[in-house]
């Protein structure tokens, strides 16, 4: 039974000691803080010696100087006086450390996650690939969720032609750019898609007066645009409220219209369709797309984005209505061939 008991103490003390090696694994941004906190300790150290040796030499015979002596272990060799209390000394110190971290960091971590864990995760997507993705609607936000849990340079550069729905009457009512994709794609690469993610994608149901069919989501970023006077802003400012890891860009910040010549099963001229939310349910042949007005100017942001990329992921999304309204800005066609990716 003793022995028993013994393995199970060894097995979680070798547990313990090998997850306290992982703060040493590279790459955290750990040691070069652990080691000057050790050496600031170290000084405090040789200062207490110095002041005590000092006590030691100057002050006469007292009733307490054989009790420090003994606390100072006097009575056992230097080298192993100073292995026992700089052992001690480096283990206070970890635990310190170790204690310090939970104790501020745990309000931040999910239930189950450990610190280390966490810490090295962090690390690990910061310095991952440079991603820009292109495109909008649901293909889009599915791809980005995706992407998030391999880096945090990801950013997404979305159409802003739709007028459908929810965005399409508030486009209509307010004039600011349809928020639904860009919506989307900030719940998708939030970081607390436990309950933020999902009230902001949250849609009043049918029969709530004048709120039936939008977003909550959507709601809030044309009031942010009101609030800063600027779309671009109010997006930020969503992406800060949900703690989103990257960045969502319109492609541009005109009001655009997307316009095709479709071609029907029954006739043989060309029919012209206008908007982004009418061209699916022509069921023609689209034999043409373009945008209004023609040739918008980019977002600067997402040129520069897709300038300093590793990667460009062009979609996935419907071609016509998703990923065609962004490469239909000059701009941005011409910042995807000379981009290094």
């Amino acid at each position: 039974m003793a022995n028993t008991s013994n393995s199970n103490w060894f097995h979680r003390f070798g547990g313990k000691f090998r997850q306290s090696l992982r703060w040493l694994t590279p790459g955290l941004g750990v040691k070069r803080w652990l080691l000057l906190v050790l050496f600031g300790t170290t000084l405090l150290g040789v200062g207490l010696a110095i002041l005590i040796l000092d006590v030691y030499r100057t002050t006469p015979e007292t009733w307490w100087l054989p009790i420090i002596s003994t606390a100072s272990l006097r009575f056992l060799p230097r080298l192993l006086r100073a292995v026992i209390f700089g052992g001690l000394g480096v283990a206070l110190i970890i635990v310190g450390i170790w204690g310090i971290n939970r104790s501020l960091l745990a309000p931040f971590l999910k239930p189950g996650y450990k610190v280390v864990d966490a810490l090295a995760g962090y690390r690990r997507r910061g310095r991952g690939p440079r991603i820009a993705v292109i495109g909008g609607g649901h293909g889009l936000s599915v791809l980005l969720r995706g992407l998030k849990a391999y880096s945090h340079n990801i950013t997404a550069i979305v159409t802003v032609a739709d007028d459908g729905g929810s965005s399409g009457r508030l486009r209509e009512s307010f004039g600011i750019l349809p928020p639904g994709d860009i919506r989307n794609c900030l719940a998708a690469m939030s970081n607390d898609e436990a309950m933020l993610a999902q009230l902001f994608q949250y849609r009043f149901p049918n029969g709530s007066s004048g709120l039936d069919g939008h977003s909550f989501g959507n709601l809030l970023i044309s009031a942010l645009t009101d609030i800063t006077g600027s779309f671009e802003e109010a997006v930020a400012e969503s992406g800060r409220v949900l703690s989103v890891s990257g960045r969502v860009l319109p492609s541009t910040l005109h009001n655009v219209q997307l316009v095709a010549d479709v071609r029907l099963p029954h006739l043989i001229s060309e029919v012209r369709v206008a908007g982004e939310s009418q061209i699916p349910k022509s069921n023609g042949k689209v034999r043409r797309v373009w945008l209004e007005p023609n040739a918008p100017p980019a977002f600067p942001q997402a040129i520069r984005a897709l300038l300093a990329a590793d990667v460009i992921v062009i979609g996935p999304g419907s071609l016509y209505t998703s990923i065609l309204p962004n490469l239909l800005v000059p701009d941005i066609a011409d910042a995807i061939r000379s981009s290094r990716a």
